[in-house]
């Protein structure tokens, strides 16, 4: 947050925890996802200090490179093998 205010973000996941909550979903799914994202920060931040390290190529690029991996690539294949074990469910429970 910045100066002490929430913003949206924030307010939205409030929000998600609060409806949660009170459509009683049990809590572990999110428990799994703070801990998924504990490793996952440890392991980019060990990989991009790895990566920073090399002075073969300038560090732009490779700043460029770890975001492209944190902020493209993460969310794509979270939500891509998120829609595909949806649908093997949905096909799964018709036949």
């Amino acid at each position: 947050t910045q100066g002490g205010s929430f913003g949206e973000q924030e307010l939205e996941t409030v929000k998600i925890l609060q409806d949660a909550k009170r459509l009683g979903l049990d809590f572990s799914l999110i428990d799994a996802y703070v801990e998924s994202a504990r490793l996952l920060a440890q392991k980019e931040n060990e990989i991009g200090a790895k990566l920073l390290e090399d002075d073969t190529t300038p560090h732009n690029e490779r700043y460029a490179l770890l975001f492209d991996l944190i902020l493209t690539l993460k969310p794509y294949l979270f939500n891509k093998h998120t829609i595909a074990a949806h649908h093997h469910n949905i096909t799964k429970d018709a036949q």
